[in-house]
């Protein structure tokens, strides 16, 4: 996933970021083909590399439609990614503390596999200001 590597590899080769734009594009007509991973790693990528509201905008509706489609192949690390992201983006794309219920049901029911890592962005994400995560 080429947002997943551009997110990572944001402090070394910080003049990828001028792929983003064109990425954006790409992604809202790619959406429906994606598999819950790859939606999950560009949720995790938006909130890592800080794209602008107006970009958000552009293309998270698609994203998390896609999201809500494939919600029950996420696994912990996917889930916990997006309610990490979710957390980070509360500000410029509210719509994304919309996605807070399904996850959290996704985490409950798969709560027995989660990692400490998966549980520590968990309990950062419901620790953040403006974000609540319901039983």
């Amino acid at each position: 996933n080429v947002f997943w590597a551009i997110a990572s590899l944001k402090s070394e080769a910080p003049e990828l970021n001028a792929l983003l734009p064109k990425l954006v594009e790409t992604a809202k007509w790619t959406a429906r083909d994606m598999q819950a991973q790859g939606v999950a790693n560009i949720i995790w990528a938006c909130a890592t590399t800080e794209l602008s509201s107006s970009q958000l905008n552009g293309f998270l509706p698609w994203m998390l439609e896609r999201l809500v489609d494939r919600a029950d192949e996420l696994k912990p690390q996917e889930i916990a990614n997006c309610v990490w992201a979710s957390a980070r983006l509360r500000t410029q794309a509210p719509e994304m503390l919309e996605m807070m219920p399904v996850l959290v049901e996704m985490a409950q029911d798969q709560a027995s596999k989660f990692r400490a890592q998966e549980v520590s962005n968990m309990i950062w994400a419901a620790a953040t200001p403006a974000v609540t995560i319901h039983r």
